[in-house]
């Protein structure tokens, strides 16, 4: 009866280890794939607004404190002195997490650059924030004139995992303000 107790602490004792090892190490995974996807995020948004000749229209939506919608479309050069916009929107769902999407119009190509995203914020700057250096702050989110606008951030959180099995990874990126390149600083 002794042994068999003293087994079933053992028993018990490494079981416990082997769960705490399997979380430890889903979570591992989740904030890995994260990191990986905020990366390839990161490139393809720095990519199109530096080559980006104007913001043509920015919109965003807040409900209690939360954006739940937000878009903004880049004019973009194609070879041949012809353009093309790039449409990025944000929208939030009712579970809690929402997409990231890229939309580009001369291949009419809509693709899903990150999803599981719990909260987004774009940031928009005028020429003479720019050349300030003016710090983020929660006016930054709605532009008053798209036209105006120089320079775009974006802060993010995805979280992929569940809080109810404690596999949950949240995962909070804040990309570089990043300055349309082809649109003259002073216009």
């Amino acid at each position: 009866m002794v042994a068999m107790s003293v087994s079933l602490i053992v028993l018990g004792g490494v079981l416990s280890a082997y769960l705490f090892l399997g979380r430890g190490l889903t979570r591992l995974i989740n904030a890995q794939q994260q990191e990986v996807k905020s990366r390839h995020t990161l490139r393809v948004f720095t990519d199109d607004l530096s080559t980006g000749n104007k913001l043509t229209a920015a919109s965003s939506t807040i409900s209690s404190g939360v954006t739940t919608a937000a878009s903004f479309v880049v004019e973009i050069p194609k070879s041949g002195g012809a353009t093309t916009s790039v449409t990025y929107t944000y929208s939030y769902s009712a579970a809690g997490a929402g997409t990231f999407t890229r939309y580009r119009a001369d291949r009419a190509e809509t693709t899903t650059i990150l999803d599981n995203v719990t909260s987004l914020a774009v940031n928009y700057f005028t020429a003479s924030e720019v050349a300030s250096g003016t710090v983020f702050s929660a006016s930054r989110t709605a532009p008053t004139n798209s036209l105006s606008v120089k320079a775009v951030q974006v802060q993010f959180t995805t979280g992929i995992g569940s809080s109810a099995s404690g596999t949950l990874a949240s995962f909070t990126t804040l990309s570089p303000r990043v300055v349309m390149r082809n649109r003259g600083m002073l216009q």
